[in-house]
């Protein structure tokens, strides 16, 4: 005799899917753009600095760190040499050299990988050697596949924050698939790239902000996750300092409504808002706990410096109106970041710009658009105030600091923006909420996914 399903048990798990069919549906996007863009992808490096890449992962199960100064080995300029950077083919020496000479090379054959710890190289040896070996991919392929891994846990981080304010989960599959398809993450994600992280940690860092906010966990896990994020790169500092801004907002609007004693309606996001000054004191831990972590990297860096580092020869004068384009920086340029080919007006991934502008669009409208409707007695006040301070003054912040540690300027790329996306993303999430909308921005992004895997074989290098 068959026994029926317990109702309780259908229902529970009826929920459970409907409640996560779009993250599952964001990963499987994710993991099927990057995979398959990857897998298109020639042997010739990528121009974002995946030949030192490639070089501190051969290195690493000797070395464990490359050295400030430290030539790039043999094996790394042979590939220069024979595969080369695309679009501009091979450089160097004649394929086959029997020794390659460093000088012959860019930046003199010496690493600029040294500005990192090992911590995402380790990740992503262990993963491409585990891919290697279960699949016969080449190394390099493999080693790039570890993009799709970082890509879909940034989208599960990323429904989630949507979530928290309420966004419809239609909304969040149409900027999840927005993202997956768009330039920044093709070079950031179908490549080995120091970038892949930055999204995901940028989202965590805010999302452990929102939920210490409304006390659904302790402020205090910032602290923690605030190093992690800084070992694996000096520009989730921006992720760092986006959440302790919106924690410090928070904390000062629920301050002033407290005192104030208003109990007027849409203000009510504060209910639960923890308002002792320990909020202020875990949210300026965090701040210190990041900027500690590349205090003592730099350090560690220094101590084990072999030479010179690399001059890479992009350094320009800073004036005042260099720093004052940085504001415009970020917000439209980081979804769409690509890279310039020297010498001339063209990009290395040569997709139409007209297909891809509306991606700028989204950000733009969301974070100025939210910044000129928002109520400061909203829910949405502090991180509409904290995505806006992040996206338009963080590119001239990070300007000046770098100005000031390495005595040099060189125009940020707008990747360096991708800790503060996702509040950029959340922005046009609450922005958009009638239906008519949703689908139009659902409608393109589903489009503009597609277009990317169809003419993935024709833009790869």
């Amino acid at each position: 005799m068959t026994v029926p399903a317990s109702p309780t048990r259908s229902s529970n798990l009826g929920g459970a899917i409907a409640a996560l069919w779009v993250p599952i549906v964001l990963v499987i996007a994710a993991f099927c753009m990057s995979g398959y863009v990857a897998i298109q992808h020639s042997q010739e490096f990528s121009p974002v600095d995946e030949w030192v890449y490639t070089d501190y992962l051969i290195k690493l199960p000797t070395e464990g760190v490359v050295h400030e100064g430290e030539a790039v080995g043999q094996e790394a300029l042979g590939l220069m040499a024979c595969d080369g950077v695309t679009p501009y083919g091979p450089m160097g020496q004649p394929c086959g050299t029997a020794h390659y000479q460093h000088s012959r090379f860019p930046f003199g054959g010496i690493t600029s990988a040294d500005a990192y710890t090992p911590a995402y190289f380790a990740l992503t040896a262990l993963f491409g050697k585990a891919v290697h070996q279960a699949f016969g991919i080449n190394q390099l392929t493999a080693w790039r596949l570890s993009g799709g891994v970082w890509l879909a846990i940034a989208m599960v981080l990323l429904f989630a924050v949507l979530r928290r304010f309420g966004v419809p989960r239609l909304a969040g599959l149409a900027l999840g698939l927005a993202v997956i398809a768009s330039p920044f993450s093709w070079w950031t994600y179908s490549y080995i790239s120091t970038d892949a992280p930055s999204l995901a940690f940028g989202l965590l860092l805010l999302l452990f902000a929102i939920d210490g906010v409304a006390r659904r966990r302790s402020l205090w896990w910032l602290v923690p996750i605030s190093v992690v994020a800084v070992a694996f790169k000096v520009t989730n500092l921006l992720g760092v300092g986006l959440s302790v801004i919106y924690v410090l907002v928070a904390w000062v609007l629920a301050r002033v409504r407290q005192r104030r004693s208003d109990a007027q309606s849409g203000y009510d996001s504060f209910e639960r808002t923890d308002t002792s000054v320990r909020v202020a004191l875990a949210a300026g831990a965090a701040a210190v706990a990041g900027l500690a972590t590349q205090v003592c990297w730099m350090a560690i860096r220094a101590a084990l410096a072999v030479g010179t580092p690399a001059s890479q020869g992009i350094g320009v004068p800073l004036s005042a109106r260099e720093l004052a384009s940085q504001i415009t920086n970020f917000l439209p340029g980081t979804i769409v970041a690509n890279v310039d080919i020297s010498g001339s007006t063209g990009v290395a991934y040569d997709i139409p710009q007209f297909i891809t502008a509306p991606l700028s669009w989204l950000c733009v409208t969301g974070v100025l658009g939210c910044l000129a409707i928002v109520r400061l007695r909203s829910r949405e006040a502090p991180i509409v105030l904290a995505a806006a301070i992040g996206a338009l003054l963080f590119a001239p912040l990070l300007t000046i600091m770098l100005r000031l540690v390495s005595g040099s300027y060189f125009p940020l790329p707008p990747r360096y923006g991708a800790p503060v996306l996702g509040a950029m993303l959340l922005c046009a999430g609450i922005l958009i909420r009638s239906r008519i909308a949703i689908y139009l921005v659902l409608a393109y992004a589903v489009a503009l996914y597609a277009f990317v895997l169809v003419t993935a074989p024709h833009y790869s290098g």
